[in-house]
């Protein structure tokens, strides 16, 4: 039904009656493919060790330690020197048949994820006699993987997922990560023995680690969110998207890549929808995000939508409506000239739903810090929406709801960064400043005296180091992706892919942890797998399209997401379908006051060697910004490297920090 109900919505003008029509969708992505399934929304940890010897302590540490993201149930595998363990989230299939381990005589998994396309994949498995005792993608996962491989399987799967399969003939562990991380999964590599699970900290705060000095120190720039693959802890990595590890007791690990965000490029798709009309784009675009959105709907607990008031979370909201009637929507309100609170409830009276409101007061800020960086388990400072954040999903849980919606890699997938707009523009405008530039070059030592130097150089390079060059290895891969278009429009093509390893990274680092901080799972309509490929082989011309109006005066003439922003036009106000991306501002860190006896005895002074007397010259000498950032860095460290009790470096806070 979804192809008509969409071919219906585009081609009528905007009436009233196509407005309200697109308010109800009538249920009208209903293809008849929606389902049920056991979705698995958890933390999972374990380790192999060289001898054999379960470390019962340890074991029940890192249970504990994780005990938010899966507060349903708690179980565990444990045979000679393998543990597999498992907090439970349960979302579908609130039953007992839920809880894992899963297991047979050979082999045992660890889950955490859903898997969209599960049911084909059963389909084709009970073909070949495999009988199933359960309706759950984890029994399909789990015989897939027992019969067909990991490369084979994880090329097939769609979703997100982190998991673990031991298999007790070989003494062999794997563990698996999905293309885009979305599901985090560290682990630690200590004299012979291997340790993993969702959360850095179960792994920093239970085994002899320490952090990399130079790398935490960055950290005070958001580098660590970006990482991939890398901690700023030593011995402590990330299984890379897109990537799995076998590891055998006292080995090291072997990695094995499944897939490169390289592997979306496709020129046969691309050439395709170059042809195509932006009536037939934009009607495309809507089937598929139709079908996300209903396929990420599954749940057998209180579904919700974090609505943003951005066109983004708004259009999720407007056919998330649609489909599912008792849908609740919410919001965090930033109290204060950048709360963006109105545009959410015009959103929500336009689609005639509730909103439930959070409200965060500047002044919230020193009673959340401490415990929001214990989950966010990085400075707060990059993201320091995380509070509010934080707040909006402890609201939902409170109403029940477990599994959100949310808005993260429409940005990303369709350039609705202000600055990836304007390229052309700015381009256009600094070539007069370029052409001066050759002049001032023929006169010795002019152009040295009247620059000023680029302040970020520095800064870069260190970004580029701390994250092992992370970015230019993507970057030299994708490249070379798109090597049927010329240079420029391969560079600009590429866009898309460099950014789904880079920013994205950070935003979903924020969206699990401040989620999973109160066991709220986060979902991601715009990334799934179908809409990955159709962006990645969109032109751009149907991403930024001129036009006549005046939308943004940061890119004047143009707008961004121009698909996303088509199919909201039927949907929404047109003040939230052209509304500005303003990225959940606010302004806390640069409003805080840290008084400099909080940094005594801390972090800060013993990394920097500090003196005493000099801590209230940190201050004086110091912008007030930049005093926040280390304070920020002061708690992680008082956290994670001097392990302090989170209720003493909360009555630090308090009693040091104010706005």
């Amino acid at each position: 039904m979804i192809d008509w109900t969409l071919k219906w919505l585009f081609f009528l003008p905007a009436t009233g009656k196509k407005i309200e029509f697109g308010r109800r969708l009538a249920c009208g992505f209903s293809g008849g493919w929606l389902y049920l399934m056991n979705c698995v929304m958890c933390g999972i940890s374990g380790y192999l060790l060289q001898q054999p010897g379960a470390n019962s302590a340890r074991l029940q540490a890192f249970a504990t330690i994780q005990h938010h993201r899966g507060p349903d149930n708690r179980s565990h595998f444990a045979d000679g020197g393998c543990v597999l363990i498992h907090n439970r989230l349960s979302i579908l299939d609130l039953s007992e048949n839920g809880n894992q381990p899963f297991e047979n005589e050979r082999y045992v998994l660890v889950y955490n994820g859903e898997i969209y396309n599960y049911l084909s994949l059963k389909s084709q498995l009970e073909q070949e006699g495999i009988h199933f005792r359960s309706t759950s993608d984890s029994e399909a996962l789990f015989w897939a993987l027992v019969r067909y491989g990991p490369q084979h399987t994880l090329a097939r799967i769609e979703g997100m997922f982190a998991f673990a399969l031991y298999d007790k003939q070989e003494k062999r562990l794997l563990v698996a990560r999905d293309r885009l991380g979305i599901k985090p999964l560290f682990y630690a590599l200590c004299g012979g023995d291997f340790y993993f699970s969702s959360e850095q900290k179960t792994l920093a705060l239970n085994l002899d680690v320490k952090p990399l000095y130079g790398k935490a120190v960055f950290a005070m720039q958001g580098f660590s969110e970006e990482m991939n693959a890398s901690t700023v802890f030593e011995n402590i990595f990330q299984v890379s998207p897109g990537a799995y590890l076998s590891v055998r007791p006292g080995q090291k690990p072997e990695a094995e890549r499944y897939f490169s965000l390289a592997n979306l490029a496709d020129q046969k798709l691309f050439e395709e929808q170059d042809k195509m009309s932006a009536v037939a784009v934009a009607e495309r675009f809507g089937n598929l995000f139709g079908q996300s959105v209903e396929r990420m709907l599954m749940s057998d607990a209180p579904m919700g939508v974090f609505l943003s008031g951005g066109v983004d979370s708004s259009l999720i909201a407007a056919v998330a409506a649609g489909l599912q009637k008792d849908i609740s929507f919410f919001t965090a309100n930033v109290v204060g000239p950048q709360s963006e609170v109105a545009y959410a409830r015009q959103v929500a009276g336009h689609l005639g739903k509730s909103l439930y409101e959070a409200p965060f007061e500047h002044a919230d800020m020193t009673a959340a810090w401490v415990d929001v960086t214990y989950h966010y388990e990085a400075p707060v400072i990059k993201h320091a929406n995380s509070m509010p954040f934080a707040r909006v999903a402890g609201l939902a849980r409170q109403h029940g709801v477990k599994a959100v919606l949310t808005g993260e890699g429409s940005d990303e997938l369709f350039l609705g960064y202000p600055g990836m707009v304007s390229n052309k523009l700015r381009n256009a405008a600094l070539l007069p400043l370029e052409l001066l530039e050759k002049i001032y070059q023929r006169i010795p030592g002019f152009a040295n005296n009247i620059r000023k130097g680029n302040k970020l150089t520095l800064l870069r390079i260190f970004d580029n180091i701390i994250q092992d060059f992370h970015k230019q290895h993507v970057r030299a891969e994708i490249d070379s992706t798109f090597h049927f278009l010329p240079p420029q429009k391969r560079k600009e093509q590429a866009l898309t892919l460099v950014m789904l390893t880079t920013h994205l990274s950070s935003l979903l680092w924020r969206n699990d942890r401040m989620g999973m901080m109160h066991s709220i799972e986060s979902r991601f309509p715009f990334l799934d797998e179908r809409l990955l490929r159709f962006a990645a082989n969109l032109p751009l011309r149907f991403k930024v399209r001129n036009e006549a109006r005046l939308h943004n005066w940061r890119h004047p003439f143009q707008v961004d997401k121009w698909v996303v922003r088509q199919m909201a036009v039927p949907l929404l106000p047109q003040a939230i379908v052209y509304k500005p991306k303003k990225g959940f501002p606010t302004d806390m860190m640069r409003k805080v006051q840290v008084d400099p006896d909080f940094f005594a005895n801390g972090f800060v002074q013993g990394l920097f060697g500090i003196a005493s007397p000099n801590l209230p010259l940190l201050k004086s000498t110091t912008d007030q910004y930049t005093v926040a950032k280390f304070a920020a860095m002061d708690i992680w460290g008082r956290l994670f490297v001097l392990r302090q009790p989170l209720a003493e470096v909360k009555e630090r806070v308090v009693k040091y920090a104010r706005l």
